[in-house]
């Protein structure tokens, strides 16, 4: 085990203490005066102090340049990915300005702060003990120094802002830094700029980004980590000394590969990206056919396949902001050719009081699993009770 560097631990309690104050130094300066003088001089100057309280003995990474490939390809394959999303999901303008000017504004608000940060990281990691505690440490530390806590009180405002802000805020921060303390530990600081760096700059120089949701992005965000953890994990046991053939071939990244194509089709169904779409049951209005909690899954139609649909069929349809499931019970047909539908709750005592119009449909009911949508209505209930 490694002695501890006592100057190291140091700057651990100058990190901790920046935290401490960083909403004072958001409300007695501007946020522009912070991200762009404070922040990058703060990171600045904490990296000099880990070059200088750093020994003059750096590690050495085996196979450090197909580590930083690795990292450059799963950047490219990410942003690919990325944009290509936007022919699904379509796309919408960057909020970010394209003045020349203020892209390089930005540049320096956040690359410089990046990098320092890494080196900051690979320090922390390499010239402390390395016990898997101290990379915990490490991680959340980075975790916290990644959050904004201005927004604290929005982001755990109710229920539904908070699940939303642990699923596509937190939990994906806790996955990136574990890969990038991980890769600190093997391959240094170098892998993690590029990994960040590359991808804000083409956040901040591209037009258009696709138009996903706090779920799709952070998929994204959870994902792109995870395969380049694996991919990593496999090239450092590569190059250990004393591992088993077995245990190489158990580690190939090629053997989740399988797993993951299941996962992405299952999160795209969910998502509804293909024809047919599962909706969770949030009321008894259809019993016995189906009842609350049951999942029902919807073969989307288009507006021209409206035609095809017969009284007895089960209808997705939208009213009010909301997605109703219910029966036809009638189809009307107006001089024009255009079609009406008639539905009711089987549950219910008398017909929906409007008619649905072909534009409201969604889709219509395919088939019943029974049950399996309970967590999604008991989060319903938790976000509508808000």
């Amino acid at each position: 085990m490694k002695r501890i560097n006592l100057k190291i631990i140091s700057i651990y309690v100058l990190i901790f203490l920046y935290l401490t104050i960083y909403p004072a130094l958001n409300i007695i300066f501007s946020a522009k005066i912070y991200y762009n003088v404070i922040n990058p001089l703060f990171w600045l100057f904490i990296a000099g102090l880990a070059f200088l309280f750093s020994s003059n003995e750096h590690p050495r990474y085996k196979n450090k340049v197909d580590k930083i490939q690795t990292v450059v390809i799963a950047v490219i394959l990410y942003l690919i990915v990325y944009f290509l999303s936007g022919l699904v999901f379509g796309y919408q303008y960057s909020p970010y300005s394209h003045d020349i000017g203020k892209i390089l504004v930005n540049i320096w608000s956040y690359i410089p702060a990046f990098i320092c940060q890494e080196y900051v990281r690979s320090i922390l990691v390499n010239y402390t003990s390395r016990k898997k505690y101290i990379l915990a440490i490490v991680t959340v530390l980075f975790v916290a120094v990644e959050l904004n806590y201005t927004e604290i009180d929005k982001n755990f405002a109710n229920m539904q802002t908070s699940f939303e802000y642990i699923s596509s805020v937190l939990i994906p921060s806790v996955v990136k830094n574990s890969l990038f303390t991980y890769i600190a530990t093997i391959a240094g600081f170098i892998p993690n700029i590029i990994y960040r760096s590359v991808i804000q700059i083409v956040f901040f120089i591209t037009p258009i980004f696709p138009n996903l949701d706090w779920f799709g992005t952070a998929l994204f965000e959870i994902i792109t980590p995870s395969i380049v953890y694996f991919y990593m994990n496999y090239a450092q046991i590569k190059v250990e000394e004393n591992v088993s053939r077995r245990r190489i071939n158990r580690d190939n990244p090629l053997n989740i590969l399988p797993i993951y194509a299941i996962l992405i089709m299952f999160v795209g169904f969910v998502l509804g990206l293909f024809k047919n779409e599962p909706v969770a049951i949030v009321s008894n209005s259809m019993v016995p056919a189906f009842s609350r909690g049951d999942v029902v899954v919807v073969r989307k139609l288009d507006v021209d396949e409206t035609d095809k649909l017969k009284v007895g069929d089960v209808l997705q349809y939208e009213a009010d902001g909301r997605y109703i499931v219910h029966r036809i019970v009638k189809i009307k047909e107006d001089d024009n050719g255009a079609f009406t539908y008639i539905t009711k709750g089987d549950n219910n005592n008398a017909p929906d009081s409007n008619p649905v119009t072909e534009s409201q449909i969604r889709g219509v009911v395919k088939y019943v699993i029974p049950k399996i949508g309970y967590p999604s209505v008991w989060l319903n209930d938790m976000f509508s009770k808000r």
